[in-house]
């Protein structure tokens, strides 16, 4: 008995500890396929998530700097892979890994259901769009850098 409750201790300190629940512990807990994004050095720019009618993906509406409106799915991990986001950049689609972290820049899986993580980064995804887009006259922007959790949509 005395040993249960020695790793029963133990467990709930582990885990009140964790990066992951330490941040989302409180008000601020939102399921990652709600959240609502901002980039973290301003800008217009939004990126609002919604859940998809699929266990393994998390869709959203990117609004850039210019105004274009993208969509987006985000595939979560399996364990074995990379989570990426599949965006569509006007006639053209581009993959790019999709990276969440802590308020203390801590690398965080997450898929529908978890917190929402505290950044989102699409690394890539703005030279990715350009390259796509390069013969085209009206080429839509992907900003580059950390989108930071802002709210909770419904």
């Amino acid at each position: 008995m005395m040993a249960r409750n020695i790793v029963a201790a133990a467990t709930v300190l582990l885990a009140s500890t964790s990066p992951i629940v330490a941040q989302h512990n409180g008000a601020d807990a939102c399921p990652f396929e709600r959240g609502t994004y901002a980039l973290a050095e301003g800008g217009k720019a939004s990126l609002q998530l919604y859940p998809l009618d699929s266990t393994v993906g998390i869709a959203g509406t990117m609004m850039t700097l210019s105004g274009a409106e993208i969509y987006l799915t985000i595939s979560t991990s399996n364990g074995y892979t990379a989570s990426y986001a599949d965006i569509d950049v006007g006639t053209h689609d581009i993959t790019s890994i999709a990276l969440a972290f802590t308020d203390e820049m801590h690398s965080v899986r997450f898929s529908a259901g978890d917190p929402a993580p505290k950044y989102l980064i699409f690394p890539g995804a703005g030279f990715e769009a350009y390259v796509a887009q390069r013969a085209e006259t009206d080429q839509i922007d992907i900003p580059e850098g950390a989108w930071r959790l802002t709210g909770c949509g419904q």
